[in-house]
This record gives structure tokens, C-alpha cells and sequence, in this order.
């Protein structure tokens, strides 16, 4: 495990999946970043998401990142506020999002 991160765990769907690989394949970014990026990008609008667990979503695709304590916190903290939620199900939730609005990386204008 490296250094003062926290491991998360979450499933994704096959097309969420595929766009964040193409996204690292274009980028030559890797998808643990990629995952990063996202859950950093969605963050600031997690209030107005519904990051409920949700059953037969589609999501099969197991996924694990490291990230930061701080960001895992959040997450954390978003999944004991919010009612059926889980820290893998935010998780997915804020990287759908990300990926959902093309969001997920940095503006290169």
C-alpha cells in the first residue's frame, strides 16, 4: 500500500469503464489517476447527486485506487449521510458523474 493513502473499492459498468480507458490510452494518463481525477472533479458538486446503492445497475467491474485520506473522507462522510449509501457506491456515483459530463480531466485550452 503506499504511504498514507486509503484504499477504495468500487464497481463500474462496462462503458463507464471503457471511456476511462480510452481516456488513459489517448492520454497516456493512467486509470488510477484517471480515477482520482474524477472523484476530485465530482466532489464539489456530491450534494445535488443521488449516490444511493442501487441494485442491478450494471455495474460488474471491480475497480480498486488508492487516494488520498482527505478525499477518501469525503466519500466516506457522503456515504454515512446519505440513506442506502455506500463508500463504493459514492465512489461510483461521483466517477459516473465525472465521466457522465466529460469532466474527469484537467481543461487543456
Amino acid at each position: 500500500m503506499p504511504p498514507n493513502k486509503q484504499l477504495l473499492r468500487f464497481k463500474l459498468c462496462d462503458e463507464t469503464l471503457q471511456s476511462i480507458e480510452d481516456a488513459s490510452s489517448r492520454t497516456h494518463i493512467s486509470k488510477s489517476e484517471i480515477f482520482r481525477l474524477a472523484l476530485t472533479s465530482a466532489l464539489p458538486q456530491a450534494q445535488t447527486l443521488d449516490l444511493t446503492s442501487k441494485k442491478s445497475i450494471g455495474a460488474t467491474r471491480y475497480c480498486n485506487v488508492y487516494v488520498e485520506p482527505s478525499t477518501y473522507q469525503q466519500i466516506q462522510h457522503l456515504a454515512e449521510s446519505t440513506p442506502t449509501a455506500k463508500t463504493g457506491s459514492v465512489a461510483r456515483g461521483l466517477i459516473e458523474y465525472s465521466v457522465a459530463t466529460n469532466t474527469f480531466l484537467p481543461n487543456t485550452k
